[in-house]
């Protein structure tokens, strides 16, 4: 019987995530512990690690089943790159932090949100990091497998179903 790339089941797929959210839970308290930075630094820290352990355990299983793991990162043109990285900018600064600031004029919401949006940092990790991540996760490794043994149709709905239910938040402003 062949292997199949792995998670290749919903429940693997579950499982997984689970289990590296789980595994990823208690590293970012060891690091600002009992600090007002801590509350500050939990939720990227807890993503970046909660990435890392989900890559890591899918491509060791995956290596164990004797399954490649394909990196497809291509840069074709630098030209590229660089507008798309100044229309992410443009996009941040003219589009988005007005639209957020006017919403936190009509909600009366939490300034910590919208101040993130003026540290580069939280920029950078908002509109590279992350998306190259989930992008890697659910793309690369959920539907990939999912791919093996479902319907194109079945396997790209549950794959984009579980990265929207993983963004429950949409714009961080209906709490």
């Amino acid at each position: 019987m062949k292997k199949r790339f792995f998670p290749n089941k919903l429940i693997q797929v579950l499982g997984l995530l689970i289990a590296a959210l789980s595994l990823a839970k208690p590293f970012p308290f060891f690091i600002a512990m009992n600090s007002q930075a801590a509350t500050k630094l939990y939720p990227p820290v807890l993503f970046v690690i909660f990435c890392f352990l989900f890559i890591s355990i899918s491509y060791l299983l995956n290596y164990k089943r004797k399954q490649k793991m394909e990196w497809n990162f291509k840069i074709i043109n630098l030209r590229v790159l660089y507008l798309l990285l100044l229309l992410l900018l443009v996009f941040n600064i003219g589009i988005n932090k007005p639209i957020n600031s006017f919403l936190n004029q009509i909600l009366h919401y939490n300034p910590e949100i919208s101040n993130s949006f003026d540290k580069p940092l939280f920029i950078i990790g908002a509109t590279l990091l992350a998306p190259m991540l989930e992008e890697i996760i659910f793309r690369g490794i959920i539907l990939k497998g999912l791919l093996t043994r479902y319907t194109k149709q079945y396997a790209i709905l549950f794959s984009s179903t579980t990265l929207g239910l993983i963004h429950r938040k949409p714009l961080q402003k209906w709490e």
